[in-house]
């Protein structure tokens, strides 16, 4: 049996996985329709690498529920992260998912997900992951205490709230903020990790982090 028999056997037994070779999708039905009735319209998303003889990433969507439990939405399995596998998974989430209005994505700072969400999903807003910006802080400046005011100012709800946050910031160590100012400010696009400057309502989620 070669690759292309292999693929179409597999779709057609698989109804809710999309089968390609090195590349493979599971979207559950369920899932999808549970995210579009009962979650906010905020998608997390996350990759981890595989070591051993098979290799390979695994992509996830996930959202949060009321309870600030993780909800799967969907998982790929690619051959290697880099632009055109994040460009094929996200096409394969935009058919499960369809249109939704002010949807929202979480992810690390990689710019392979960046890019290709502005290209898949035009009208969609895209934010950073409080917990990965804060771990690249830490490794970047080796102070704790940045780290924990630049967490608050990004949850902060309200202008004061933020405002002050980062003017401890800037009084202690000025490096720091403006890092996280030009941070902020990538591709022309103000205030991608903070919460109170999106332009939509204030959701609680702000990390792709999942604590297993």
């Amino acid at each position: 049996m070669d690759d292309e028999q292999y693929n179409d056997l597999y779709n057609e037994q698989n109804n809710d996985s999309i089968h390609e070779p090195n590349y493979e999708v599971d979207n559950e039905r369920p899932s999808i329709r549970g995210f579009r009735r009962c979650m906010h319209p905020v998608i997390v998303f996350d990759g981890t690498h595989f070591k051993g003889r098979c290799g390979g990433t695994m992509f996830v969507a996930t959202a949060q529920d009321e309870n600030e439990e993780v909800y799967p939405i969907a998982f790929g399995y690619v051959d290697s992260e880099n632009n055109l596998s994040w460009e094929w998974f996200l096409d394969c989430l935009k058919g499960a998912l369809g249109h939704i209005d002010d949807l929202v994505f979480i992810f690390d700072r990689h710019s392979s997900i960046e890019a290709r969400i502005s290209k898949v999903f035009l009208y969609a807003t895209h934010t950073i992951c409080c917990w990965h910006f804060s771990e690249n802080i830490n490794k970047r400046f080796h102070r704790k205490y940045i780290v924990v005011i630049m967490d608050k100012a990004a949850r902060s709800y309200t202008e004061l709230k933020y405002n002050r946050n980062m003017d401890e910031l800037r009084n202690l160590y000025q490096n720091a903020f403006f890092y996280v100012n030009d941070t902020e400010k990538v591709q022309g696009e103000d205030n991608k990790c903070c919460r109170v400057h999106k332009p939509l309502p204030k959701i609680h989620t702000a990390t792709a982090y999942v604590d297993t």
